[in-house]
């Protein structure tokens, strides 16, 4: 199971590297010196504190 999870976060990363790249050249006046995806997590609008553990998160 884990390792199915791990393959689909690796193709998720390498879509998202596709995309960034297509970005990158449609607009080349744009300069950046190396591509990196960062996932954040963050609770619902409106909502403070620490998530609970069976809190679902948006992920963007």
């Amino acid at each position: 199971m884990k390792e199915m999870k791990e393959l689909a976060l690796r193709r998720k990363l390498e879509k998202e590297l596709e995309k960034a790249e297509k970005w990158i050249a449609y607009f080349p006046s744009v300069l950046f010196e190396k591509v990196n995806l960062k996932t954040i997590k963050k609770r619902e609008e409106g909502k403070r504190g620490r998530p609970s553990k069976y809190e679902k998160l948006k992920t963007y």
